[in-house]
């Protein structure tokens, strides 16, 4: 369900086709027995990057970290005020930053299951073109890509679900604002969620991505490479295992995150 958004919301961007690079960074929070809360950042061109630690510096001047066990600024340690100011910012100073977060309800066995074992079915049952002449190497991807899906945990299934469900508020938002073909590449970093075989999750989760871009508008012939890719190669770029301190990205929702957070959950 979503939650919030804020940054260029509705705000178009006209580039020439295939000339912009964008950075989508994906982090999760609270207590995955009641609800989880994710939150992401999508950004245009590497100078919003510096523009991220730039904040997160000054924030971390006027909020210097006390516990040197902990070197890295976190979110849940700073005032809510700190964290609205940091939310403005994208705003005011109209950077090419869009920040949304939506929250998922507690987890059902009995409905996840119900989906996850969909999911699973419809990738074995997808068949390509019978005159295909690569029938046999769709087929093995698709089967692959089930078995690995079949195989995981209940909660690393809904995690996936999850990243799925929430990257596809991003392409929907892609989409209405024709963003879509002007896109050259696009990076998804996720916070680390300790999937097995992170490489297979990459390549799975790349393959919804793909689809999801295609039909936001970006060009088809990059989005279909992606399904003869690895995770880290191409176009799309996947990587399930992100690490916040080497990731501005992920440290700024980590920021932001908290004060959805704040209001789903009660301050301790």
């Amino acid at each position: 369900m979503f939650q919030t958004a804020v940054g260029r919301i509705g705000s178009k961007i006209v580039s020439a086709p295939l000339s912009l690079e964008m950075r989508v960074f994906l982090d999760a929070g609270g207590k995955a027995n009641r609800r989880r809360v994710w939150g992401g950042l999508a950004l245009i061109g590497e100078r919003e990057l510096d523009w991220l630690q730039k904040v997160l510096d000054d924030i971390l001047g006027e909020f210097p970290i006390k516990d040197i066990k902990k070197p890295e600024m976190k979110g849940r340690d700073l005032p809510t005020s700190a964290i609205k100011a940091a939310g403005r910012k994208l705003r005011e100073e109209d950077r090419r930053i869009l920040f949304w977060a939506n929250w998922l309800p507690a987890w059902n066995e009995q409905a996840a299951q119900k989906l996850s074992v969909l999911l699973a079915h419809t990738l074995k049952s997808m068949r390509p073109n019978p005159n295909h002449f690569k029938q046999c190497a769709i087929e093995t991807w698709y089967g692959d890509n089930a078995d690995y899906f079949s195989n995981l945990k209940d909660v690393n299934r809904h995690k996936l679900l999850s990243i799925v469900a929430h990257f596809q508020w991003l392409a929907t938002e892609i989409a209405r604002i024709e963003l879509g073909y002007q896109l050259k590449s696009v990076e998804v970093v996720i916070d680390k969620e300790n999937f097995p075989r992170e490489g297979k999750c990459g390549v799975l989760i790349k393959s919804f991505v793909a689809a999801a871009l295609q039909c936001a508008g970006m060009d088809c012939t990059l989005t279909g490479r992606a399904y003869r890719e690895r995770e880290n190669d191409g176009a799309i770029v996947i990587n399930v295992a992100g690490e916040s301190e080497n990731s501005v990205g992920i440290r700024y929702v980590d920021l932001l995150l908290q004060a959805v957070l704040r209001k789903v959950e009660p301050i301790t």
